[in-house]
């Protein structure tokens, strides 16, 4: 593991600078997994309501495994190919996927 430079004010500076922001990226993770753990309202409908009604379709029009790449993995890759690839910016590709 690399040794951090704690001398460096610039060094320290950004050190701290990134730390404020992934603890706000923990404390947003951890928000979204306590709303996850409330439980939803649930209501009585009547399976003949013509306003809720939609055709069944036995495939969805976006698989999960595409869903989560286009979403996650599609943006990463492409901010490394630029800024690993491209610049040689590790900086910049820290801050593009944070």
């Amino acid at each position: 593991m690399a040794k951090l430079e704690w001398g460096n004010p610039h060094k320290r500076r950004l050190i701290i600078s990134y730390l404020s922001d992934w603890l706000l990226v923990v404390i947003m993770a951890a928000v979204f997994f306590a709303i996850d753990l409330i439980p939803p309202f649930h209501r009585d409908f009547s399976l003949t309501d013509k306003t809720i009604m939609f055709p069944y379709t036995e495939k969805e029009a976006v698989p999960i495994w595409s869903l989560a790449f286009i979403s996650v993995l599609g943006p990463i890759i492409v901010m490394a190919i630029v800024s690993l690839g491209m610049q040689r910016n590790v900086h910049d590709f820290h801050v593009g996927v944070l």
